[in-house]
């Protein structure tokens, strides 16, 4: 007995965030499967391909008759679905990992993987070169293909020198630039596009923490007891101060963890949103208001995003429905 042919596509290939697959229509126009099948069963092979693509590893099925039913638009009846059963699968083979893949969708899939990664490199890269302007290293980038031989590390920590000296109270810390102003006149941050395309709504890791964090100490000058958002936005105004673009503690963070911008940005958006009159929680008072959105960032507590299986972060339906209302308010 042969043995099973190994998997057609990676193992960790998921591409359950991309909406759409490519259709090589000469190759599908010239097929057996045109020429040959039923229409239940050419029917039936389309709705297969459309399901193995978001499947992990993509490109694959299941070897399960009861599954493969509900997926050819069957449901439960499976003996209606056995009698299309051979010409659907036209195509299908089975591999050692026991699924079926199909060699066409296999190669659409890889491709769209590839490309996945490599969007997914540049972003580190991105990442790594922040790090080298903030603390003057230069760490290299990343080969395309050492660091898939790595496993495409995400969002690991970076060296920082241990002999930079501090910076003194009248230095300015390094935050990415572009951030547009408020409606105080002083610096906000703004929603933006996702970090990478083709990261999307896989099943990540997100934060259940059960609370919000507490309020912090109060900046040094300022002795008062707690505030209210609002009045914390109008005394930098009046300080000539700006909310977070000065806030390295902050900044500092998300380079280490990998945050991209876009992230913090929304989080400001909803967090303001939250705690600005009008909002549900503009009764809540904390001492120190740069601490309190730095702890929800750390903390997710907002659950905008979370990280997939491969590091990558990605908006949660929360996070978009965030973004879809700060968007729509720009537009009115």
């Amino acid at each position: 007995m042969s043995a099973l042919p190994a998997p057609f596509t990676p193992i960790g290939c998921d591409l359950r965030d991309f909406a759409f697959m490519p259709l090589d229509v000469v190759r599908l126009r010239d097929s057996d499967l045109a020429v040959a099948a039923e229409a239940d069963e050419f029917r039936c092979a389309v709705l297969l391909w459309c399901a193995s693509w978001h499947q992990v590893p993509a490109a694959s099925l299941p070897d399960d008759d009861k599954i493969l039913a509900q997926y050819a638009g069957y449901g439960r009846v499976v003996k209606e679905w056995q009698k299309v059963r051979a010409g659907a699968l036209r195509g299908w083979v089975k591999c050692s990992d026991g699924r079926l893949y199909h060699a066409v969708v296999s190669e659409k899939a890889n491709e769209a993987w590839l490309a996945k990664l490599r969007q997914r490199l540049k972003t580190e890269c991105a990442r790594i070169k922040k790090h080298n302007e903030r603390h003057g290293t230069k760490l290299p980038f990343p080969e395309f293909d050492a660091w898939m031989e790595a496993g495409c590390p995400v969002g690991q920590p970076l060296f920082v020198p241990s002999d930079k000296p501090d910076q003194s109270p009248g230095q300015t810390p390094f935050v990415p630039s572009g951030l547009p102003q408020d409606e105080a006149g002083q610096a906000a941050v703004v929603a933006g596009e996702t970090p990478s395309k083709g990261q999307g709504e896989g099943q990540g890791h997100i934060d259940n923490s059960p609370k919000p964090p507490g309020g912090g100490s109060l900046p040094a000058g300022r002795k008062t007891g707690a505030i209210a958002l609002q009045t914390f936005l109008e005394a930098c105004v009046e300080r000539g101060e700006r909310p977070l673009r000065d806030y390295t503690p902050l900044w500092r963070y998300a380079t280490e963890a990998g945050l991209p911008q876009d992230f913090i940005a929304l989080a400001w958006v909803e967090f303001r949103r939250r705690f600005l009159p009008g909002g549900t929680g503009d009764a809540k008072r904390y001492k120190d208001w740069r601490q309190a959105f730095r702890k929800y960032v750390e903390g997710n507590y907002l659950k905008l995003w979370a990280i997939d299986a491969n590091g990558a972060y990605f908006l949660t339906t929360l996070g978009k429905q965030a973004q879809k209302i700060f968007e729509s308010k720009e537009a009115a």
